[in-house]
């Protein structure tokens, strides 16, 4: 394996694992509202409280984060 190639797949490493740790908490945590934050959070207000809006929201952030992983780990297999 060439060294750009060793230096990829610890990158996606990096990416899957974090996305996977995305995917774990938007399937466990328990969710009240959603905030919108700009910079260090200082900057932040509250959008949405509507337990229906939340779970859509949950579910759009859930697909579109195992696309993601999906198309890194098929990425890694192409290195």
């Amino acid at each position: 394996m060439k060294l750009e190639d060793l230096k990829k797949a610890n990158e996606l490493s990096k990416k899957i694992e974090s996305l996977r740790t995305l995917v774990n908490n938007t399937r466990n945590q328990k969710c009240e509202w959603i905030v919108f934050t700009f910079g260090n959070g200082s900057n932040k207000s509250t959008v949405c409280t509507d337990e229906n809006t939340i779970q859509l929201v949950r579910n759009l952030i859930l697909e579109e984060n195992l696309k993601s992983l999906e198309n890194l780990e098929e990425e890694v297999f192409d290195i």
